[in-house]
């Protein structure tokens, strides 16, 4: 109490001739802090003031009752809140044995109920006083007791002999003649539960104490051996022992624990002039924490700590083995692999907080955190926050909800194209081909011109992809000179405008002189006299004239130009006709072999001229004449390359005013 200690007592002021009491008082001592003694009287009358009980509650409010047997067997209450006792109030009637205790700072009364032969807690309302049953008790045995453990919670125990007191003696039903204990948390009241055998004829005082760490403690008289019975939660569930005296000793026993839970009984011994004596339990663990020596692995737990199937209690386990104890261990589930590689505060590296902000650093988008600093669940603080994580802290990010598939093409301002406007034109850039140009949004061919005729670089043709630069743009352009098919006069690109160029849209050809419909650089007789161009310029006749055919005086296919003397086609018809004939062919032949040798001498001039002399200039040769490549007549190099195949060697054969490749057989 606020007093420091607080005894109530019944006081007999008058008994009869044959010792009854008749006049009693109900009386409660304090003792100051000062160590002085005072006494209330709280009570008075012919025989008041039996079974007393007192408590205490946790803000020194004290609390007494006793028992009234002047008449009915009143229940009385008296209250301490401030130093001084309220007047007594009834609690119930038909009652006894109180025993009174706190939840929280309301009283609670637990007593026997005569009329209904039952245990039950009496509570205070609004309406008054009103009991709730915990078991029933059919035959009367008195002196139950209660007591509050560390956290305020009420354990009371009680002795129930036979279910019936009408002849039932065989001890066979739930919790008969049994020492039985209920647990009230402070909420609820727990199950009712045996905690050892009684003697149902006698009454054996059963006394409770809850140690520091909670737990319960009983005693009570062992009528068989006359001695006293203690029991306390083991290794193995409740474990009673008896120690016998073979004396009556053991009645209204006290039971009380030390520090470390174990017991020191005082009991009366009536043998020795009602003596009070007391037993003292000795350890039978070291820690007392309910585990064997034998099999407890921390035989130092701190006593009260709850233990696991080891004997180790929280302040002792190492649950991932990395040699951080778990009340240390900011990391108690290190996995096995990192456990050998922990810092100091138990954690594996895909574990650690360098920054201690809350967030590992396997998930800490912002590392550096200053200590204290409030951060989100990414480890960053108020000005790195960034929600997206588009690498844009929130302060600076005009679109803080970019989409986590567009995040990796955000720009400087944290925006993905499907979230900007660039030019301001109601069309996001990923869906705007011009999103730097108000006036164009959509490209219907790709060509990279806009389809808005009114716009910035209109396209001509707007469903037609095309590569023209001027007006129109984006158009067809065969050629690639910029200029759209539709208006330009030179499709082709080959310097012949459309109207004179007989292949407008072939580059390769121009002209088709006997109108086949084959080019005249690839068709092989481009007059379409039935003579080819090759043949036609070794036989002298024009390739260009359709009229123009190769002389055959004697209709055998083979042109004069290249008949001979010997061919035996032709027969003189005289001897003097035969003379000129022969003359003829002689001198034709000697012409011939002057030809032939001036060729050899121009060839070899050619070869042996200097390295870097240009190709069939006119010093070389100047009026050549070759066979080379089916061709016959003058042909003059020209030095240039073939514009059909680019090789070099063209010639220029003023017969016919053309330049001929002798390497593919085209004009140029």
């Amino acid at each position: 109490s606020n007093y420091g200690l607080a005894v109530s007592y019944m006081h007999i002021s008058d008994r009869t001739l044959f010792n009854s009491v008749n006049g009693s008082e109900m009386r409660v001592a304090e003792r100051s802090s000062g160590g002085q003694w005072g006494t209330t009287t709280l009570h008075s009358g012919n025989s008041t003031g039996w079974y007393t009980s007192i408590a205490v509650s946790t803000n020194g409010t004290l609390a007494a009752t006793w028992v009234d047997l002047d008449g009915d067997d009143t229940v009385w209450i008296s209250m301490n809140y401030d130093g001084t006792w309220m007047p007594a109030e009834i609690v119930a009637v038909n009652a006894t044995f109180p025993r009174v205790g706190f939840v929280g700072e309301d009283p609670v009364v637990f007593h026997r109920d005569i009329t209904n032969t039952d245990i039950v807690m009496s509570s205070k309302n609004n309406s008054g006083w009103s009991a709730e049953f915990i078991a029933d008790q059919p035959t009367n045995f008195y002196r139950p007791d209660l007591a509050t453990g560390p956290d305020g919670t009420l354990w009371y125990v009680f002795q129930k002999g036979y279910d019936s007191a009408n002849g039932d003696a065989d001890c066979d039903s739930f919790n008969e003649c049994s020492v039985l204990m209920v647990h009230h948390d402070g909420t609820q009241m727990g199950t009712v539960q045996a905690i050892g055998y009684a003697d149902p004829g006698q009454g054996v005082y059963p006394s409770i104490d809850v140690d520091s760490a909670g737990r319960p403690h009983v005693s009570w008289y062992a009528t068989d051996d006359l001695g006293i019975t203690v029991s306390a939660e083991g290794p193995n569930g409740w474990e009673p022992v008896t120690v016998t005296y073979d004396r009556a000793s053991g009645r209204y026993s006290e039971i009380t624990t030390n520090d470390e839970g174990w017991e020191t009984v005082y009991t009366f011994d009536q043998e020795a002039n009602g003596t009070i004596v007391y037993l003292e339990r000795n350890p039978t663990e070291q820690d007392h924490d309910l585990v064997s020596d034998d099999d407890d692995l921390c035989p130092n737990t701190p006593f009260g700590e709850s233990v696991d199937n080891d004997g180790c209690g929280e302040s002792q386990r190492d649950t991932d083995n990395d040699g951080v104890l778990d009340v240390n261990d900011l990391c108690p589930f290190t996995n096995s692999i990192e456990a050998s590689d922990v810092n100091t505060d138990g954690c594996g590296a895909s574990q650690r907080d360098t920054d201690n902000d809350g967030v590992n650093d396997a998930l800490d988008e912002c590392p550096g955190t200053p200590a204290a600093t409030a951060v989100d669940n990414k480890g960053c603080d108020a000005a790195n926050q960034d929600s997206d994580s588009d690498g844009i802290s929130d302060v600076n990010d005009l679109c803080p909800d970019t989409p986590y598939w567009a995040k990796d093409s955000v720009d400087s301002d944290g925006c993905a194209l499907s979230e900007k406007d660039s030019d301001g034109d109601g069309a996001y850039d990923d869906f705007d081909k011009f999103p730097q140009d108000p006036t164009q949004i959509y490209d219907s061919d790709n060509d990279g011109y806009g389809d808005n005729e009114s716009g910035n670089s209109p396209d001509g043709c707007p469903f037609e992809a095309g590569t023209s630069i001027g007006t129109p743009a984006g158009c067809p352009d065969i050629d690639g000179d910029g200029v759209a098919d539709s208006v330009d006069d030179d499709l082709d690109g080959d310097g012949v405008v459309n109207e004179e160029d007989a292949f407008p849209l072939d580059a390769s050809e121009t002209i088709d002189t006997d109108g086949d419909a084959f080019g005249d650089n690839m068709d092989p007789d481009d007059d379409g006299d039935g003579h080819t161009d090759v043949k036609e310029v070794d036989c002298g006749s024009n390739p260009l004239d359709a009229t123009s055919i190769p002389p055959d005086a004697d209709g055998d296919g083979t042109c004069d130009a290249l008949e001979t003397a010997d061919s035996g086609n032709e027969t003189p018809s005289d001897g003097g006709e035969a003379e000129g004939i022969n003359a003829m062919v002689i001198g034709g032949a000697v012409g011939l072999v002057v030809v032939v040798i001036a060729g050899i001498i121009g060839a070899m001039m050619f070869l042996s001229k200097d390295e870097d002399a240009p190709l069939g200039t006119a010093a070389a040769v100047s009026t050549s004449t070759t066979q080379a490549e089916g061709q016959q007549g003058q042909m003059i190099p020209t030095g240039k390359n073939c514009t059909q195949c680019n090789a070099p060697g063209v010639v220029h054969i003023p017969a016919y005013g053309r330049d001929y490749c002798s390497t593919c057989g085209q004009y140029n």
